[in-house]
């Protein structure tokens, strides 16, 4: 016995589906044509050994663990030698740099950069693991605060822009297991940043109560830099406007 057929969709019904599909494919035509025409514009003033980038809803894994999502992002690439062509492979030969855009970066991403790139493991900080409950950064980790003397250390910061534009981690609490340590701290006149790394390379530093950190000046090449302007929790990502 045959199976009965589906019944054919009416007149009506296949115009307003044809209607519907014109409708979305004039604004994608309309979108397509002002891009395209940004980009000509653009493109027009783009120097010698320089690129135009575009991404949008695109990963980059720079390394194992350590994953950006790139949001409607808008870059210059940069040859070090106008002459020579680009190999993504040679990192070193070509830089970034961020004009507009978001950039956002997961918990485990951000810990892994700390760790290999901000707080190696000889520092007074190692050993770092970072989560993001309710629109702040929660850094745990190892402090030696001596040569024989190693806690646990707690922080949970409030995120914001610093004008120079660097990330601007606000430590809120700080602590050990259930100890204050932010009021020992005070009580014993030290400060955050004598557990800081040292160098400018390090992309991190302690400036009147608060950690700025550089996150294009922590990523492995090639070398991106970009002016921050915005920086917040959303979800369980860090999420960085440009």
């Amino acid at each position: 016995m045959s199976e009965p057929k589906a019944p054919k969709p009416s007149v009506a019904s296949q115009a307003k589906m044809l209607s519907a599909f014109v409708r979305a494919f004039g604004k994608t035509l309309l979108s397509g044509k002002s891009t395209h025409q940004r980009t000509v514009a653009q493109l027009q003033d783009t120097p010698e050994g320089t690129s135009r980038l575009w991404a949008r809803n695109a990963k980059l894994m720079l390394e194992e663990g350590l994953v950006l999502l790139l949001d409607e992002l808008q870059a210059e690439l940069r040859m070090r030698d106008a002459r020579m062509p680009l190999i993504p492979e040679n990192a070193d030969s070509y830089s970034f740099n961020i004009q507009l855009g978001r950039i956002a970066m997961d918990a485990t991403s951000i810990g892994n950069l700390m760790n290999r790139y901000a707080f190696p493991a000889r520092g007074p900080l190692y050993n770092l693991s970072v989560t993001l409950p309710e629109s702040f950064v929660v850094l745990e980790g190892s402090l030696r605060v001596n040569r024989l003397l190693t806690i646990r250390l707690y922080l949970r910061c409030r995120v914001g822009v610093a004008i120079g534009g660097q990330l601007e981690l606000v430590p809120e609490e700080i602590k050990s297991g259930a100890l204050p340590l932010d009021r020992i701290f005070n009580l014993l006149g030290v400060e955050l940043g004598r557990f800081m790394p040292e160098g400018a390379t390090a992309g991190v530093r302690f400036e009147d109560g608060r950690i700025l950190v550089d996150p294009m000046g922590l990523l492995p090449a090639p070398t991106a830099t970009g002016r921050l302007v915005h920086a917040e929790v959303r979800g369980d990502h860090l999420v960085m406007s440009y």
